[in-house]
């Protein structure tokens, strides 16, 4: 017993010392270990967002016509935007326009993209420049947009209703003529413009179902009224 305390007596200040140092290093084990253990924490937490983000994007199917050198359906990313399907379709002709586009909208599944014919655009523009003019007539109201003809019938001639009775031409028709038709607003009248100018004159009465926002119900109410 007395070796020993002399050995601790000698050797005291070592020995505490070494306790030190052990009970140091202990303590950085246990903390290294528990910010490796956070770190993993945080990465698996990070890898499982970025699958989560991956799972919200899907596959859709968009239509793309006009002017572009491929037309056809395109699967993309749900995260594409219509420049993206321009590019898929090998890109724009030399007679392309995208000045009716928004490029940076984000695609929707079912969407048709129309790229416009530049000299087609050109044609649309001019014939909605249209003035309304009432010359030497008393009218308080003229409809926006719209050229108003009054002809006065001559002496020993009455009025006829042969208006009544005349077709809209669906391959010759201003925008102006067909939304006269029942259901035909502007935007439908410019899609009807629109296909005829890329696809060419309609060869049937039915064909009209193909241009965008026009079905069965809308061809019911103009069939009648409608010519090629």
């Amino acid at each position: 017993m007395s070796i020993v305390l002399n050995i601790l007596k000698k050797y005291y200040k070592e020995i505490i010392i070494g306790v030190l140092i052990i009970a140091l290093g202990t303590m950085f084990y246990l903390y290294f270990k528990k910010v490796n253990t956070n770190l993993l924490v945080n990465s698996n937490e990070d890898i499982l967002a970025v699958k989560e983000e991956e799972t919200l994007i899907t596959k859709i199917y968009v239509d793309i016509k006009g002017e572009v050198k491929k037309t056809g359906v395109y699967e993309v990313d749900s995260d594409s935007i219509v420049q993206d399907v321009i590019l898929m379709a090998g890109g724009l002709t030399k007679s392309a326009t995208t000045k009716n586009l928004n490029l940076s909208k984000l695609v929707s599944n079912e969407m048709v993209i129309i790229v416009a014919n530049k000299k087609a655009l050109e044609t649309i523009s001019k014939v909605e420049e249209t003035i309304c003019k009432c010359e030497d007539v008393d009218i308080t109201e003229c409809i926006e947009n719209e050229e108003v003809s009054i002809v006065s019938p001559t002496e020993g001639e009455t009025p006829t209703t042969e208006t009544e009775n005349i077709k809209v031409s669906i391959n010759n028709g201003t925008k102006e003529e067909l939304m006269t038709l029942s259901g035909i607003g502007e935007s439908k009248a410019n899609n009807i413009i629109s296909y005829r100018t890329t696809n060419g004159n309609f060869e049937s009465l039915e064909e009209i179902m193909n241009v965008t926002g026009i079905g069965e119900s809308i061809f019911a109410q103009i069939k009648e009224n409608i010519t090629l």
